[in-house]
């Protein structure tokens, strides 16, 4: 279940009891990566219902997609022929 990047914190909380009811080790069937899931739920969840860890959080992945969309070379099309 994804969520909107500007979801609200009752939005937040919904999903997260959606997907422990789902993944929760103790409702679930207790395999590896059930538990796994369930660790990674918890951990977004502990970072998105904090207000700073949240802020911290989105200009990290505010930083990391700047770089990956800074001044590329733009490819130009027939400027490689000699004449």
């Amino acid at each position: 279940m994804r969520i909107n990047q500007t979801a609200s914190q009752p939005q937040i909380k919904a999903a997260y009891r959606t997907l422990a009811k789902i993944y929760h080790p103790d409702i679930a069937t207790s395999s590896q990566a059930n538990i796994h899931n369930f660790i990674q739920i918890h951990t977004a969840y502990s970072i998105l219902s904090d207000p700073i860890a949240r802020a911290r959080y989105d200009l990290s992945f505010a930083a990391c997609r700047c770089q990956f969309t800074s001044n590329r070379p733009k490819k130009r099309r027939g400027t490689d022929q000699c004449w």
